[in-house]
């Protein structure tokens, strides 16, 4: 029976654990424009989505008096450079970064689990200092303490690798891959409360101002098991630079918001026909049962 994206991402979200194992991704004949196709699809819900939850979260923000776009530690970073670069950063650097991050360790792979635990590792310490400490401008002892802490637990995890034997690792992988996948969606969304100065005040928002992030990383980690590192990073960088162009859109150039328009018009055709695919791919099966 031909299968529908949608139904596929509700199907892995019952049992991401029993996905990972049905998915060989060495034999997978799936073509690359299926793929493509699947990732726009992916990308249409995953921005649609987004807008509302951060017009929702801005709203509610406003009403304690929490300026979103004033606080943002990301948006202030980025206008420090030229248009194209902030894009740039924000469509390659940044999705890399984070995919390594964040989703790398989601893998049957005993070597790129570690690699992945090893790079996020390196974010959540960092996530650590930059709470207690001004990482901007640290001092020979903050630094160093850093510098130990990380060379320590990467380290441990080059030992733990060599002395894990392969069987321990897929019995490991194959039982408690659930619990990992959830575990990077939610560490992939709270360590982007760091994009806001002075959240800790407003605490009770967090769940709000990560939101967006968290639905992201639930699509991003499906992608990744489903179709593979690189494909989860084109929907990543192709996420961040359409918000990216969003953010930088300039109303004194009809060219590039014009660009800017169609891009979105785009993206809600193709949500309409994703919505619209399911809907009838679910209505077909109810008929033939």
């Amino acid at each position: 029976m031909p299968t529908n994206i949608l139904d596929q991402f509700f199907n892995f979200l019952k049992s991401p654990q029993k996905s990972l194992l049905s998915i060989d991704l060495k034999q997978d004949k799936t073509s690359i424009k299926t793929k493509f196709w699947s990732v726009l699809q992916l990308l249409s819900i995953i921005i649609g989505i987004s807008f509302i939850l951060v017009n929702i979260s801005s709203y509610l923000a406003n009403l304690v008096g929490f300026n979103q776009t004033a606080n943002n530690t990301v948006v202030d970073f980025l206008n420090q450079y030229p248009v194209w670069v902030a894009i740039l950063m924000i469509s390659v650097v940044g999705p890399l970064t984070e995919e390594i991050g964040f989703r790398l360790f989601l893998s049957k792979d005993k070597n790129w689990f570690f690699l992945g635990l090893a790079a996020f590792g390196y974010f959540f310490i960092q996530f650590i200092f930059d709470l207690l400490f001004n990482l901007e401008n640290p001092t020979t002892f903050v630094s160093l303490g850093f510098f130990i802490i990380l060379l320590g637990y990467f380290i441990f995890l080059i030992i733990l690798n060599f002395q894990v034997p392969a069987k321990v690792f897929d019995k490991f992988i194959t039982t408690k891959f659930t619990y990992l996948f959830w575990f990077s969606i939610l560490s992939f969304g709270l360590l982007h409360i760091t994009n806001y100065l002075g959240f800790w005040r407003y605490f009770y928002l967090i769940p709000l101002l990560v939101s967006p992030q968290l639905i992201a990383g639930i699509f991003l980690g499906f992608t990744r098991v489903k179709f593979g590192f690189w494909w989860c990073f084109l929907l990543h960088a192709l996420f961040n630079f359409i918000l990216g162009l969003a953010i930088f859109a300039d109303p004194n150039q009809p060219l590039y918001t014009t660009i800017v328009s169609v891009i979105y018009i785009g993206l809600i055709a193709v949500f309409v026909i994703t919505i619209l695919k399911y809907i009838f791919f679910k209505l077909k099966i109810e008929v033939v049962e």
